[in-house]
């Protein structure tokens, strides 16, 4: 069920914002921090990944 390190973009986005649904904010900011590392322009991300 967990997305692969691998997976495209949308569908680890897609993953962390399930978690978050499922009030697992702690799994979800490692997912949201990875994302942001590989896209550092992107000010959602980033926002995201320090919540």
């Amino acid at each position: 069920m967990r997305a692969a390190p691998a997976a495209p973009v949308s569908e680890r986005v897609a993953f962390a914002a399930w978690l978050e649904q499922m009030e697992l904010r702690d799994e979800a900011r490692k997912y949201w921090r990875a994302l942001a590392t590989e896209r550092p322009d992107d000010e959602k991300l980033r926002v995201l990944a320090t919540e």
